[in-house]
């Protein structure tokens, strides 16, 4: 299965429902903490991530906040 991933093309497994949660802790697997999904241009909240099954072609953006000035 194909989705979008920050507007390049990313490849999920295919033999298994994938969730938000699992895209992110694939994404960073040290900590979730400062991230920020959207799909569709909908800003997902966190408590929903583990229940989002990820559907082929869909648009996610992964943000993650950084320190700067």
């Amino acid at each position: 299965m194909e989705i979008t991933l920050n507007n390049n093309p990313y490849k999920l497994p295919e033999d298994q429902e994938y969730t938000v949660l699992a895209l992110v802790k694939d994404k960073f697997p040290d900590s979730q903490k400062g991230v920020a999904v959207a799909i569709e241009n909908e800003v997902l909240p966190r408590e929903e991530w583990i229940n989002r099954t990820l559907n082929a072609n869909d648009k996610v953006h992964i943000f993650r906040a950084i320190q700067g000035g």
